[in-house]
C-alpha cells in the first residue's frame, strides 16, 4: 500500500476528505521524525519504536578492491514493530 492509497481507504473509512486525511498523515509523521531526532526514539502508536542506535568503528572491505577499510562509528535507525502489530499481522 503506498501513501496515496493509505490515504484513499483512510478517508474512505472515516468520512473525512483525502486532503484533511493527508494534512494529519503527513503532520503525524513530521511529529515522529522530529521526536526520533530529538529525544532520540519515538513510538508511533503503540505499533512501531523508532529509535537513534550508535554504531561502533570495525571492519570491512571495497568490495571492488577487496581491500580492507575501516567503517567509521556512526549512528543508524532502528524500527521495531511492537506486539500489537506483530499480534495483527502473524495472526491474521
Amino acid at each position: 500500500m503506498n501513501k496515496k492509497d493509505l490515504i484513499k481507504e483512510v478517508a474512505s473509512r472515516s468520512g473525512a476528505t483525502e486532503t484533511s486525511v493527508s494534512a494529519v498523515i503527513d503532520s503525524f509523521w513530521d511529529v515522529v521524525t522530529e521526536t526520533a531526532s530529538s529525544a532520540g526514539s519515538a513510538k508511533a502508536w503503540g505499533m512501531l519504536t523508532i529509535e537513534r542506535v550508535a554504531t561502533a568503528e570495525r571492519k570491512g572491505f571495497n568490495p571492488q578492491t577487496s581491500q580492507p577499510i575501516t567503517i567509521p562509528a556512526g549512528e543508524r535507525l532502528k524500527v521495531k514493530p511492537m506486539t500489537r502489530l506483530k499480534r495483527a499481522v502473524l495472526e491474521s
